[in-house]
């Protein structure tokens, strides 16, 4: 005797399977946004006395790094 899985069925749960996902994901993006409250900047000086290989992070630069590393 074969199972036969309705059509509707299938349906049903595709928009479960949709709506569960839509509603997971969004929590995770809005997590992700505005998560870091620094209002400075951070400096990488590596410890040597010339400035030239410095690095400054300024807030806004996490911000962007978070966003392009969704």
């Amino acid at each position: 005797m074969s199972r036969k899985i309705h059509k509707s069925t299938i349906i049903n749960i595709s928009i479960i399977t949709m709506t569960v996902s839509i509603i997971l994901s969004s929590f995770i993006i809005g997590n992700a946004a505005g998560r870091f409250q620094s209002q400075g900047k951070i400096v990488f000086t590596n410890k040597t006395a010339s400035g030239e290989d410095d690095v400054i992070f300024d807030a806004a630069d996490f911000e962007r790094l978070a966003k392009a590393c969704k």
